[in-house]
């Protein structure tokens, strides 16, 4: 079962619409309370890194993908530290930390949304109430059939000779012969045409140079690939 990262009694601002005309509808609650600036931020549930950045606004923000639709959203980080993107993450684990006050906001806090991406409303989105919500998100299951097709993760390769491998959700895990992390499947079809699968030798190498980095999600890839086979 997921849990909020921090107390109820720690929330000092609630989910839905108040007075504060810079952000008129609050898309997730704030923990404010007995907080501060480098405390670790757990996650609510076990889950795959699928976002990260960061903006003047909200200072460094991850999210995560439950399943089923779910995600929730840690926003008021210090840095990007932490489980980067394709990085699976237990329940609990450490997913940021706290950091100083950015943007528009009025004091030290982290910023915690949970969403709900089977539905959509005026002002929020897909974001619900975490407080209502919480206990909605899926907990942990048991191994599943590895993806074949369209919907495995991919190892993919552009003329210019750079292998990536690419997340279900088509975003970069791992580059090679790139010069770091700067394929992309858009780009790079407009530039080359089709991308295609890498080679299985090319496979193989980018398997073991990431392995250390993504393991778990190498490893699905290579459950994958071995059943297409």
């Amino acid at each position: 079962m997921a849990r909020l990262p921090f107390a109820r009694s720690q929330v000092t601002q609630v989910f839905g619409p108040r007075d504060f005309p810079q952000d008129p509808f609050h898309k997730g609650i704030d923990f404010g309370s007995g907080v501060s600036v480098g405390l670790a931020v757990p996650v609510a549930a076990a889950g795959t890194v699928i976002g990260s950045g960061q903006s003047a606004a909200i200072n460094f923000w991850k999210e995560v993908d439950h399943g089923g639709g779910w995600t929730t959203r840690y926003h008021m980080l210090g840095s990007s530290a932490g489980p980067a993107v394709g990085a699976r993450v237990t329940e609990g684990q450490t997913i940021g930390f706290i950091g100083p006050k950015s943007g528009v906001s009025t004091g030290v806090h982290l910023h915690f949304e949970v969403h709900n991406k089977n539905q959509s409303r005026p002002n929020y989105g897909t974001a619900v109430d975490p407080l209502t919500n919480i206990n909605n998100i899926p907990g942990p299951t048991g191994p599943t059939t590895p993806k074949i097709g369209e919907d495995m993760p991919k190892i993919l390769k552009v003329p210019n000779g750079t292998i990536a491998l690419i997340s279900e959700l088509g975003q970069t895990v791992y580059t090679s012969m790139s010069g770091g992390q700067g394929f992309s499947i858009g780009a790079n079809t407009k530039a080359y045409g089709e991308v295609t699968l890498a080679t299985e030798d090319e496979m193989t190498t980018l398997l073991r140079e990431s392995r250390n980095r993504y393991s778990q999600l190498v490893a699905d890839v290579a459950a994958a690939v071995k059943a297409a086979r």
